[in-house]
């Protein structure tokens, strides 16, 4: 949980809306320390091969979506044993009013709609231990999974009914969780299920290219690095994948190639 996961900002914070806030800025800090590198794609630039090279999707904010958009979706999932995070209310908005057959077609779930005002807080133990998370503050409509062929791995705090859940849907699983930010711990959880790898042991910040990486400590302690390829450590001078290190928190280490 980032240690100020409940005031992202000091100064202008109030001026965000509730998803810019919570669904994006809050939510990437804690991508960001998912211990293996992130990219951040638009929508529109996703690709069929892009569904195979990923094992894990989030998607945050796509609560607007065209019926083209959604069968474009679909196309781009179909059979790829991807796993796929929904947040809050995917295709909900349609382009002439609110419908929730969109969001049951595109997420795979069936739901019942929450009319009354509650806290954005979902309760979990997929991640080892009793997590609280997403936001204190009362909106609506928030939304239930009720669906005999889903998992659930989390509920409202308020009303205990599903609110975090997943289920095999086109070849590829689907999950939706009604409310961000999904903590890190959970984050760790999704991708060791999906099948991504996780670089490094620790919650740590991990960003790479083809001939390059780098890791940021965000505590301090031992911690295994598990690369793409070999890379030379710039400290050691080392040519090997696996990398057994000793950091601070805030230490920031290099890796490159040879040559």
């Amino acid at each position: 949980r980032h240690w100020r996961a409940e005031a992202p900002y000091s100064k202008g914070g109030q001026c965000l809306d509730f998803f810019t806030r919570w669904f994006m800025d809050s939510q990437a800090r804690a991508l960001h320390r998912l211990g293996a590198p992130v990219d951040f794609l638009y929508r529109f630039d996703l690709e069929p091969a892009d569904a195979q090279r990923y094992r894990l999707l989030f998607m945050m904010n796509l609560f607007y979506l065209t019926d083209d958009e959604i069968a474009g979706l679909h196309a781009v999932l179909k059979d790829s044993n991807a796993t796929v995070v929904w947040f809050y209310a995917p295709g909900f908005v349609a382009p002439d009013k609110l419908d929730l057959a969109r969001m049951e077609k595109l997420a795979g779930f069936r739901f019942r709609i929450l009319e009354t005002p509650g806290p954005m807080l979902i309760r979990s133990n997929v991640a080892e231990r009793e997590l609280v998370f997403g936001v204190k503050k009362e909106e609506a409509p928030r939304f239930v999974v009720e669906d005999r062929g889903a998992t659930a791995l989390g509920v409202w705090n308020d009303t205990q009914e599903i609110a975090f859940a997943r289920k095999s849907y086109q070849g590829w699983l689907s999950v939706y969780v009604g409310a961000a930010p999904l903590p890190v711990e959970i984050l760790r959880w999704l991708a060791q299920q999906a099948g991504a790898d996780l670089w490094s042991t620790q919650p740590d910040i991990v960003i790479a290219a083809e001939d390059v990486a780098m890791i940021v400590a965000t505590s301090e302690g031992e911690r295994t690095l598990t690369l793409h390829k070999s890379l030379v450590g710039v400290e050691n001078d080392e040519l090997q994948r696996v990398h057994h290190l000793k950091m601070e928190m805030g230490d920031v280490r290099f890796f490159v190639t040879t040559g």
